[in-house]
């Protein structure tokens, strides 16, 4: 075996060519803060387009629009409904909830972030809703949560979750 300063003296050119190899390695380029501004702006509108869309959509009673705006793996979580995985799933939970009810109003983003292909909204909803089994109209308000991806085919919901800010009738108030 060498002595301990017969590897130390080896060792130096080893790492010293170790490091030249990584300062010699191709760079990620560096972000431009710019394309990065512009992209999210047109993230952003995008969705506001969506949102909109959507929102007409369900006073519209159109279930069938309403599945479209999503990916085709993507998930509606309904307050005290299970959850619907898939456009025709979607779509049928959609056509369920609109047998019962129809609906005036719509959604309010409050925040969107915007990270490449992900998109996180929060925001909050206020409607009119009329059973169509008879009974008086009420008016519900509440909160959401909506995931969007990037596709090939443009921005896309992959994930909504809502709920009520009122109390489910008959529970605690």
């Amino acid at each position: 075996m060498f002595p301990i300063q017969y590897r130390t003296r080896l060792m130096i050119p080893a790492i010293a060519a170790l490091l030249t190899m990584l300062a010699c390695a191709p760079q990620a380029p560096a972000p431009d803060p710019a394309a990065e501004a512009k992209a999210a702006a047109s993230a952003r509108t995008a969705i506001d387009e969506i949102r909109a869309q959507y929102g007409a959509a369900e006073n519209a009673g159109d279930a069938a629009a309403i599945a479209a705006f999503y990916t085709d793996d993507g998930v509606y979580l309904p307050a005290n409904m299970p959850a619907a995985s898939g456009k025709a799933e979607i779509q049928a939970r959609y056509e369920q909830i609109f047998a019962q009810i129809s609906q005036q109003g719509g959604p309010t983003a409050v925040s969107v972030d915007i990270t490449g292909d992900w998109a996180i909204e929060r925001g909050t909803y206020k409607g009119t809703l009329t059973p169509k089994a008879g009974g008086a109209a009420f008016e519900d308000t509440g909160k959401y949560v909506a995931v969007f991806r990037k596709t090939e085919s443009g921005w896309k919901v992959h994930y909504l979750i809502w709920n009520s800010d009122l109390p489910m009738p008959g529970g605690p108030q």
